[in-house]
């Protein structure tokens, strides 16, 4: 339950953590192309990250090094192919407003996020690091 409980957490973090970090790094600090989708993945994967070993110091949510890192990843994976769904299927629908254009920027940002969490979690088995 608490897997369940912190991947819906992740969730619902990740998706406003997404929408600052793309509107600092490209509009605030002028990055843009592949450096600032590269750049806007690393910062939010970071805070992310971050996020979740506060949630940690909560006892009732705290997990596993294990299972806290597959919570990131799925929750990643779920907002990744809901965003990707989005872009596919609705055709930048108005309802969505501003932001229904930037859902395919947001997928690869997830899809980035994904490939940062598996190298994370390969790096923290070798350490065989625990928090």
């Amino acid at each position: 339950m608490k897997f369940i409980l912190r991947t819906v957490i992740n969730i619902v973090i990740l998706y406003p953590l997404i929408i600052l970090c793309a509107k600092t790094i490209m509009s605030d600090l002028f990055i843009g192309g592949t450096l600032g989708v590269l750049f806007q993945s690393l910062i939010t994967f970071i805070l992310l990250y971050i996020v979740n070993l506060l949630l940690n110091k909560v006892e009732f949510l705290r997990l596993s090094m294990a299972k806290n890192l597959w919570s990131i990843k799925l929750g990643i994976l779920i907002l990744g192919l809901y965003l990707l769904g989005r872009e596919l299927l609705v055709e930048h629908a108005i309802e969505y407003g501003v932001l229904g254009g930037f859902s395919l920027l947001f997928a690869i940002d997830c899809l980035i996020m994904l490939v940062l969490s598996i190298t994370l979690d390969i790096i923290l088995k070798r350490l065989k690091v625990e928090f």
